[in-house]
């Protein structure tokens, strides 16, 4: 997997990574990249929000930033979602997510 097939967003002090996320998964893990969106699976159900707390705490957990870093600002109720990083530079991001893709 290689981190140039994601399409980033650029916004005033923060990165947008769009995700497709599998909810239900067998583990939480990246799961590849298809139509310029980030493929994650979470254990956690779609129901209550669980899904949308396991993207935020495995997002945050992988790329070593503080939870609070990072917001859903758009998809709440849908797979496909989009979440804001802050703190962070788009390079220091596809830099963090190339290590973590080539791990996966």
């Amino acid at each position: 997997m290689n981190v140039d097939s994601i399409d980033f967003e650029l916004s005033a002090k923060t990165v947008l990574l769009r995700l497709k996320v599998l909810p239900g998964a067998p583990k939480n893990s990246f799961r590849g990249i298809h139509a310029g969106q980030l493929k994650v699976g979470v254990t956690a159900t779609a129901q209550q929000g669980k899904a949308n707390q396991a993207i935020i705490d495995f997002l945050a957990r992988k790329l070593k930033l503080p939870k609070q870093q990072l917001t859903i600002v758009a998809g709440l109720t849908s797979t496909r979602k989009k979440i804001a990083i802050e703190g962070i530079t788009l390079d220091q991001l596809k830099t963090r997510m190339q290590t973590l893709l080539e791990q996966e």
